[in-house]
């Protein structure tokens, strides 16, 4: 049985050996892939902290069993200040349902699963965001967009999320290009909110809808989400270098201003919002 004892440190060479993990065997007998401790640190750093954006607000679950790979990989998610979520059980049992009860009183902010387990909740006609509380799931913008494309009366739209630096839930604006330039009425804004209410959970509602003259979008079509979330932070940053770009970030550019003045918008140093919910 384990008992209560300090953490002792030990300096090690860069590629000193952290861990075994074997492969999955499906091209062959399982090979033993030995990852050393900086190596797997600099790619957990980049995955956690860069990719999933994970900080001390989050809280993150990937049911498995402690010889897969999720296992170890999970430990790292405490790089961020994150927290973790451990299962003893059958996902399951004793319902399919309780384990998304759990998912949702637990706080989970960020879910791991497998193809299986989705699709067994499949056949079972259960609906995650209808069995349980899911608000405190994070949202990609590409489930937003699901969602917001399918109103005939937008054309375009962008989900930025600024963050809070203090843990908090941040603000998230929506940005909406409508159709033959029609203004953006209180109707339509409680419609949009609807939407994405019935279709994502009530939670995730904007704290700002806002209409603009278009979307600021790369040469390939890509919605530019980073360099408009950087000029709401900070309306002095340096344009894009791509051609065209730079007039389509300006009205983006002048809300951030606008914001600032305001004292309802994120600044780059604290990135704390606080601004109420508006149409």
């Amino acid at each position: 049985m384990a008992r209560p004892a300090d953490l002792e440190f030990a300096a090690v060479p860069f590629g000193h050996p952290l861990y075994i993990v074997y492969s999955s065997g499906t091209t062959g007998r399982p090979k033993a892939i030995i990852h050393g401790h900086g190596g797997t640190l600099l790619e957990h750093l980049k995955l956690f902290l860069l990719h999933d954006d994970l900080g001390p607000a989050d809280r993150w679950f990937w049911y498995s069993s402690t010889n897969w790979m999720a296992w170890n990989y999970g430990a790292s998610v405490l790089l961020g200040g994150g927290s973790l979520l451990i299962f003893d059980g059958h996902p399951m049992r004793p319902e399919l349902a309780d384990y998304w009860w759990m998912v949702g009183d637990e706080g989970v902010t960020c879910l791991g699963t497998s193809p299986g387990f989705l699709l067994a909740c499949q056949k079972q006609g259960l609906v995650p965001r209808q069995a349980a509380d899911l608000g405190a799931l994070r949202l990609g913008t590409s489930e937003f967009y699901a969602v917001i494309d399918e109103d005939e009366e937008i054309t375009d739209s962008l989900v930025i999320h600024l963050e809070d630096a203090n843990g908090g839930p941040g603000q998230l604006i929506l940005f909406i290009v409508t159709r033959d330039g029609a203004g953006l009425t209180g109707e339509a804004a409680a419609r949009i909110r609807s939407l994405l209410r019935e279709q994502l959970s009530p939670r995730h509602q904007p704290d700002l809808i806002r209409q603009v003259a278009a979307i600021p979008r790369t040469l390939t079509g890509k919605r530019m989400e980073v360099p408009v979330k950087r000029v709401l932070l900070d309306p002095g940053a340096a344009a894009p270098a791509e051609p065209g770009e730079t007039d389509a970030l300006a009205e983006f550019r002048e809300l951030g201003r606008q914001l600032a003045a305001a004292g309802d918008g994120p600044r780059p140093t604290t990135r704390k919002a606080s601004a109420p919910r508006a149409t």
